[in-house]
């Protein structure tokens, strides 16, 4: 089919924005070579140890998804900050009941997420 790459193709240093298996082949529309064109950020995010899946680990797709808590002024209903996002890094020691992780986001999902982090809980539902 023409939307997969040429096994000839060097896609060695490009970028994935989509998740791909070993054994996969691998669509045109997942594999990016330029850097700059997709603008993305790592972002670093504090999670309660109960709202994200036990086993996440890097390279995982995950949505984030704000749920307002008692004292939110900002949110009023639980919706999607973000979906399809990538986990970099997942830092198991925890601090106060709380786990690290840093995702990859498009730069204008960073400020949307930042707005109603300090307002809602986040909790992290992993893709299949």
């Amino acid at each position: 089919s023409s939307d997969l790459i040429s096994i000839k193709a060097q896609i060695i240093g490009a970028t994935v924005l989509t998740k791909i298996s070993a054994g996969d082949l691998i669509p045109i529309s997942s594999v990016s070579a330029a850097d700059n064109a997709i603008n993305q950020r790592f972002v670093p995010i504090a999670v309660a140890q109960t709202d994200l899946p036990l086993n996440l680990t890097r390279g995982d797709v995950i949505d984030l998804y704000a749920v307002p808590t008692r004292d939110s002024k900002v949110l009023a209903e639980t919706q999607v900050i973000a979906e399809q996002v990538s986990v970099s890094e997942v830092f198991k020691e925890s601090n106060l009941g709380q786990v690290s992780i840093t995702v990859l986001l498009r730069s204008e999902q960073v400020l949307p997420l930042l707005q109603v982090i300090s307002d809602a809980k986040v909790v992290i539902v992993k893709s299949i």
